[in-house]
């Protein structure tokens, strides 16, 4: 990757809508010449994708939760993995080190939900505690993970 690469990216990444005879225009190069570099740089497996970035508090979400979730002993860390990525309003499930074995997140529409997601991941019977941290009334950007089903219901 060369300058010109990394400027393609940059533009990109703030926003992927920016038309390449845009940026071509800006770097001074051609609209081809941003095409064939783009198009290697998906090849190489530096861009991955491009997306819509939706905000959580225009669909509805006043707060997003996160827990810690400690696991009984001798339990898979896979297996409770697969599991709490099961539950729909779960949006992150992170392996941890420390006191607790996941750091997960989702995102709720009010505080009833957070009663649900906590019943719906105690339902595991390998878990042995979760600890709840609730950011509110703040806007986030929507994993593009999550299901459309679940924002708009």
């Amino acid at each position: 990757m060369d300058q010109i690469d990394l400027e393609i990216l940059n533009v990109l990444y703030k926003d992927a809508r920016v038309p390449l005879k845009k940026i071509a225009a800006d770097l001074g190069v051609s609209r081809e010449t941003v095409l064939r570099r783009f198009k290697k740089l998906q090849e190489k497996g530096v861009v991955l994708g491009s997306t819509v970035i939706l905000s959580s508090k225009a669909l509805g979400f006043k707060e997003q939760v996160g827990f810690f979730v400690k696991t009984k002993s001798g339990t898979s860390i896979s297996t409770i993995q697969n599991k709490l990525v099961s539950i729909p309003q779960i949006t992150l499930v992170v392996p941890a080190l420390g006191a607790y074995d996941f750091y997960v997140e989702g995102f709720l529409r009010d505080l009833e939900e957070m009663h649900d997601l906590i019943e719906n991941i105690r339902r595991i019977e390998e878990i042995a505690t979760i600890a709840p941290i609730v950011y509110s009334q703040q806007d986030w950007a929507i994993p593009y993970q999550l299901p459309l089903p679940i924002i708009c219901p």
